[in-house]
């Protein structure tokens, strides 16, 4: 295995790059103000292949394999400086899209495939499904399907959505994955502004007597925990993290320019801190390459090595951020700031580092016991 960006692997990198600064860069800092969506943007985001680069090139995707996604999507986070529409853009794509890819029947990839690559239907999740799902929505079979109650919170692109993966708690406490319309009856979304990754639309879901068909089940009836829940959370850890591995990039850059530029740069701790942040950047990318390269390739879908990187992507974020902004001084770097309120919700997301930990640990220990 080579863990360097060699064949298109820089290009693909350099085209995420591209697609941040020249679409995104310059209506960021005025989108984030006002938490606004631009659905435009979403679709020129789709043109520019960065929308759907992880779908099958059947339905419109881009059809690479996890490690040309993730070196894609890293270039977007340096280029766009854009935590929330990273997060928007791989919810949509890698958390909702690629499951569907995977586990979807045939006549549900051909009906939301071709619509989720192009931006023309927007997907939605919420975070807590990479952890197994929130214990509020429940499913029972009906004569026609099944009926749908609960709530789901912070679900990420729910007030632009058309379509919604969720898991429900089914028979004998087994989850079953759905995808249901935003037209279903019983279907309703809150909005909610956010004070963080406010390019990032965040909303409510309330599901009161929801009534669906067999169809709308993604996978086999009860098998969302071995199914989907497994798969979501490798997704999270190496697809959704890739942008924030080119925003710690980019801190990195920030960093070294402003300690250049000023009398710190004489300064031993400040020359070392630098290293130390660029450092970090170099061994997140190994682990991240690592562990989306066996999402890749291997039979069954990794859990530690995903959880590894995403952990020490988490890690490294808070150190990176706070140098930047030390540097910055009293002329906040309006990027920096951004990044600096930001991260801990990179960190928290999908349970937090307890929940990283466990999953690098319960193999380790495993192991041990062998």
């Amino acid at each position: 295995m080579n863990l360097t960006f060699d064949g298109e692997l820089p290009e693909l990198h350099n085209r995420g790059r591209r697609a941040g600064r020249v679409l995104v860069e310059e209506s960021t800092a005025a989108r984030d103000r006002h938490a606004e969506w631009d659905p435009v943007l979403f679709t020129e985001l789709a043109k520019h292949g960065v929308l759907a680069i992880a779908l099958p090139a059947v339905h419109g995707g881009g059809g690479a394999t996890p490690l040309e996604a993730v070196a894609l999507l890293e270039g977007f986070g340096e280029g766009s400086g854009d935590p929330g529409l990273a997060l928007s853009v791989t919810a949509h794509s890698a958390l909702c899209g690629v499951p569907i890819s995977f586990l979807g029947s045939v006549h549900q990839r051909e009906r939301l495939l071709p619509a989720i690559a192009s931006g023309e239907r927007v997907a939605a999740v919420a975070l807590a499904e990479t952890t197994g799902g929130a214990p509020g929505v429940h499913a029972v079979r009906t004569p026609n399907g099944w009926r749908l109650d609960g709530a789901l919170h912070n679900t990420i692109n729910a007030p632009v959505a058309g379509t919604f993966l969720l898991t429900a708690v089914t028979d004998h406490g087994r989850r079953t994955a759905f995808l249901l319309d935003r037209e279903t009856p019983g279907l309703s979304v809150r909005s909610t502004e956010p004070a963080v990754l406010r390019t990032c639309p965040i909303g409510e879901v309330e599901l009161v007597g929801c009534e669906v068909g067999h169809d709308a089940v993604l996978g086999a009836p009860g098998a969302a925990a071995q199914q989907l829940v497994p798969l979501l959370a490798a997704l999270d850890r190496t697809l959704v993290a890739a942008p924030w591995l080119g925003l710690l990039r980019l801190l990195a850059r920030r960093a070294t320019e402003l300690a250049a530029t000023s009398d710190l740069a004489r300064s031993q701790s400040v020359r070392l801190a630098v290293v130390d942040v660029h450092t970090s950047a170099e061994l997140a990318s190994g682990l991240l390459h690592r562990a989306a390269w066996e999402l890749g390739t291997l039979a069954e879908v990794p859990r530690q090595n995903p959880a590894a990187a995403k952990l020490f992507l988490a890690g490294a974020l808070p150190g990176a951020t706070r140098l930047a902004a030390e540097l910055a001084g009293e002329d906040p770097d309006p990027v920096v700031a951004r990044l600096h309120r930001d991260w801990p919700a990179f960190t928290a997301a999908a349970g937090g580092t307890e929940v990283l930990r466990a999953a690098v640990a319960h193999p380790l220990l495993a192991l041990t016991a062998n």
